[in-house]
Parts: structure tokens; sequence; C-alpha cells
């Protein structure tokens, strides 16, 4: 069991390697004009972020105030039959903030301030 569990988990590691990292490097503008654009480019990714994490902590504070309305509805219940009607449905996954689309948004937003990205892999 030993020798197959060490050449098992070797395997089931290799198996969880993401690859390459995509990391990004920012030339700015060279003019003024350029440099202002860039500067209302951050506010609007800064903004697109923290509506991400707004919407992910309203996620989860309805998720847990459904928990809660469930956990209180069964402790009221008289039986297992009158608990069974407690069940709101299935909760909402609320996964971590995505802010994808804030950073391509400012990518593009910055480029067109006229600033280069220039995208390099990092193994």
């Amino acid at each position: 069991m030993q020798k197959f569990a060490a050449l098992v988990f070797p395997a089931l590691l290799a198996g969880c390697d993401m690859g390459p990292t995509i990391r990004y490097r920012y030339f700015p503008p060279t003019t003024d004009n350029g440099l202002l654009c860039v500067a209302i480019c951050k506010n609007s990714r800064t903004q697109c972020r923290e509506y991400a994490q707004s919407h992910y902590e309203q996620c989860r504070m309805q998720e847990k105030m459904r928990r809660m309305q469930e956990e209180n509805c069964r402790l009221r219940s008289k039986d297992k039959e009158a608990a069974s009607g407690c069940f709101m449905g299935f909760h909402e996954f609320c996964s971590s903030p995505n802010t994808s689309a804030c950073e391509r948004d400012y990518d593009q937003c910055y480029q067109d301030c006229g600033g280069e990205v220039e995208a390099y892999v990092v193994e």
C-alpha cells in the first residue's frame, strides 16, 4: 500500500500544476494627457474592484441570513416532519470576488491612453 501511495501521490500533485503564470508590464504614456488618462483608468479599476468585493460581501450576508432563518425554523419546529418544511432551497454559492473583468478593462483603458501593456510568462 505504501508503494502505491508513493507512486500515486506525486502523480496527483503533478495534476495540480496550474501551468505558467502570466504577468504584465506596464509602460506609461509619454504625454501629460496620457498620464492623466491612466489616472482615470486606475480610479475606474478601483471602483470595479470595490463593486466586486461589495457584491461578494452582500452575497455572503444573504447566505448567512438564510441559514439563520432555516435554523430558527428548525428550532421552533415540534417534530422532524415540521422541520422539513424549513428548507429554503439551495443556497447561492458566493465565490470570491472576480476582478478579472476589472483588470481586462484597465489594460484596455491603459492602452487607449497611449500606454503599453506587455504580457510575459513566469514559469
